[in-house]
């Protein structure tokens, strides 16, 4: 028997109802439970849609709470969407779990276009001349458990004073402070667990951050030199569907939605089959089997296999210092097998030798690089493509979400004269991180402006500047670095909010360490988005199965199948359902578990 509850209300079904419903794997999809379109008569389902089949109503979009009871079993638990509406009938969709929120979510809805809040310097009573004390750096610079948004300085274009933003002025002779002292250059930079949150919450769901305990993911902040207070101004002009997909992919990750307590989580890829329950298919239960095509073309979503690089503004020397892969393949190469012998062959080297080599030390490439008079070994190639296929080094996947530029840069320290109420910058250098992005735009107010200056092209509306293609990420884990300060003559130590894209990009006067953190796609350390990428696992063929069987109930797509005494990962299960129940012909795709 099947029973059919929209608002509340027991549908009425029409003569010969069948319909078509469908149970994608998110593994695959980013789907779930879903029907083709369901036809059902008016007037006789009034109570439910009251008069929108008459002319003079006027149509809008309707979404309305469903349940979809199929043989005593909870099919289905999620939204009746309206399609179409005729003079006797109406025509609804049935979604739940992923494919309602997709449902949801997937309308030209631009995250930086949302409502997500506005947030404010956290400490109102900032002194009217002087600095805060160091104890209040949390407030602005702490880790995403004390913080939902840091205020940590942000460079834009170039690494030029006149283009930073959210400056941070340091009392010179302690680490005592004065936060983003111009108004105008305020940038809220908010964590991506916050804007995780935010999004899922704006449309009505719960985020379960579990995925996020004990993963150095949760330290990733989202840098923005926009100046703005609201959150939606700090991100990319995506939709909420790219930004999943995006998401997905940086994460190594899926996306689950429970369809019965609208809760939005991850699962990551290794761990989505981890379940040792198996759905069973009995040799006497198969109708037939075959395969459909072998598909040469991998999914634009799979990342655990092929080529995978970094969306990067550019590919010359912007920041990153990548190596081109013939440059690379060409040049001279040293291994060592640990930076204290590396260290020393390069210090004893002859100084134009050590010009034409490139010094490998695991998966970390160094070059002799030259300023001013002085050579020092410096670090390329840590943001390189990850090459999986050597036939190849054209990218399968490409990550939008991308690490920001580290600029080390002398922000110096100041004093405030009390007699005429300034602050001064004072000899002392202060060499601390800056991330640098590619995007700036006055995010405030346009200002009144001539209109013949308009129509003439002379003038940049806000409406028409360029959106933000990118989302370019730090490191923040408001842990602050002991560092040496030399002043007067004397040297002090003190700690100081800087953030990082690796662990290495230590400043000279730097005196602890970085946690073991890095975007980098190499596998250089554990924590790390490479040693994420080399350890997924490649679970089945690209060679499609579809398989017709019986059952009683509908399986759980989301477990590993046993048929015929091998394995398969489940893509999808179709099936028809009449007035009387579930049929009791299944269909599904499938990849066998190689």
């Amino acid at each position: 028997m099947t029973e059919l509850y929209i608002d509340g209300q027991l549908a009425a079904l029409p003569e010969g109802f069948n319909i078509t419903f469908t149970s994608e794997n998110p593994y695959f999809t980013r789907s779930s439970n879903y029907s083709l379109d369901i036809e059902l008569p008016m007037p006789a389902n009034h109570a439910i849609f009251k008069h929108v089949n008459r002319l003079d109503v006027t149509k809008k979009k309707t979404i309305l709470p469903a349940t979809l009871i199929v043989d005593a079993r909870c099919l289905l638990y999620g939204s009746a969407v309206l399609l179409s509406v005729e003079d006797a009938l109406v025509k609804v969709q049935l979604v739940s779990g992923n494919a309602e929120f997709n449902l949801l979510t997937n309308d030209d809805l631009y995250i930086d276009e949302l409502d997500l809040g506005t947030y404010f310097l956290p400490i109102t009573d900032r002194p009217f001349g002087g600095f805060l004390p160091s104890s209040r750096m949390t407030a602005y610079y702490g880790s995403v458990d004390d913080a939902e948004v840091v205020w940590l300085p942000v460079f834009y274009q170039e690494v030029k004073q006149e283009n930073l933003n959210n400056n941070v002025q340091y009392e010179d002779g302690n680490n005592n402070f004065l936060p983003c002292p111009e108004f105008l250059r305020t940038c809220v930079q908010p964590y991506l667990l916050t804007v995780i949150k935010k999004l899922v919450e704006h449309f009505g769901y719960i985020l379960d951050t579990s995925f996020f305990n004990n993963n150095f993911l949760r330290n990733i902040y989202i840098c923005s030199a926009v100046p703005s207070l609201q959150l939606a101004d700090a991100l990319p002009h995506w939709t909420i569907s790219d930004f999943f997909d995006e998401l997905e992919k940086f994460l190594c990750a899926i996306t689950i939605v429970d369809e019965n307590t609208k809760t939005v989580r991850f699962v990551g890829l290794n761990d989505y089959f981890s379940n040792s329950d198996k759905e069973v298919i009995n040799n006497s239960s198969l109708l037939r089997e075959f395969e459909v095509e072998i598909e040469d073309n991998k999914n634009d979503k799979d990342i655990s296999s092929g080529n995978v690089s970094y969306n990067l503004p550019s590919y010359t020397d912007d920041g990153y210092w990548r190596l081109d892969k013939d440059l690379l393949d060409a040049a001279h190469k040293i291994e060592y097998a640990n930076y204290l012998d590396m260290k020393h062959a390069y210090d004893t080297m002859d100084k134009e030798e050590r010009k034409k080599a490139i010094f490998i030390l695991g998966k970390r490439c160094y070059i002799n690089y030259s300023k001013d008079n002085k050579d020092t070994l410096r670090e390329v190639n840590l943001y390189s493509d990850l090459i999986r296929n050597p036939e190849s080094s054209d990218p399968d996947t490409s990550l939008k979400i991308t690490p920001a530029k580290i600029a080390q840069y002398d922000i110096g320290m100041y004093k405030f004269l009390l007699h005429n109420f300034d602050y001064v910058k004072t000899d002392t250098s202060l060499v601390l991180n800056i991330p640098v992005v590619s995007y700036y735009r006055a995010a405030y107010d346009q200002n009144p402006f001539n209109i013949q200056e308009a129509i003439e092209g002379n003038v940049e509306l806000q409406e028409k500047r360029k959106k933000n293609e990118y989302m370019e990420v730090a490191i923040n884990t408001g842990k602050f670095n002991r560092q040496n300060v030399t002043y007067s003559g004397q040297t002090h130590a003190y700690d100081y909010a800087y953030p990082f894209t690796d662990y290495q990009q230590k400043t000279g006067a730097q005196l602890t360490d970085f946690l073991p953190y890095s975007l980098s796609l190499n596998d250089v350390c554990p924590d790390s988005v490479g040693h994420r990428l080399s350890v997924l696992k490649m679970f089945h063929s690209n060679i499609p199965y579809t398989i017709q069987f019986q059952a009683d109930k509908l399986p759980d797509v989301n477990k590993v199948f046993l048929i015929g005494n091998k394995q398969y990962l489940c893509e999808k299960i179709e099936t028809e359902i009449d007035a009387d129940g579930l049929s009791k012909v299944l269909k599904g795709t499938f990849y066998r578990i190689e």
